[in-house]
């Protein structure tokens, strides 16, 4: 799980300092969280879909999945992130919240606790 140059990426979901990126492992009987992104109409089945994370801090109590925009509907008025792709929503640490992708990241979105964060595009591009 720990080798130099593994074939997913690492992340954790509860790290707010996206400027950080710690040194990540992985511990015996840690639980993980494994996405695998999709690609072309076989979705993550298709064999060019290698993109893949495993997030700690991020397995919920009663996981479920919906689209970004039954998300964004259902937290109208509030500041929310723009996630991209479907949320996971869940209990986490005894928070409800939601789990979102967001320039090559995956981050915890408690409602009560949340600020916005300086989201970038890519390498170069901010958000308009």
């Amino acid at each position: 799980m720990n080798e130099e140059y593994p074939a997913w990426l690492l992340r954790d979901a509860l790290l707010t300092d996206r400027n950080q990126r710690p040194n990540l492992t992985v511990e015996e009987k840690e639980p993980l969280l494994a996405i695998i992104h999709g690609f072309g109409n076989e979705d993550w089945r298709d064999p060019q879909a290698t993109q893949t994370y495993l997030l700690k801090n991020a397995v919920a109590a009663k996981m479920s999945v919906s689209t970004a925009a039954e998300f964004l509907q259902s937290h109208s008025g509030r500041k929310t992130p723009r996630p991209q792709g479907d949320i996971i929503g869940g209990k986490l640490r005894d928070s409800d919240g939601y789990l979102y992708y967001t320039n090559a990241n995956y981050s915890w979105y408690d409602p009560k606790t949340y600020k916005p964060i300086n989201e970038q595009l890519g390498m170069v591009h901010r958000r308009r």
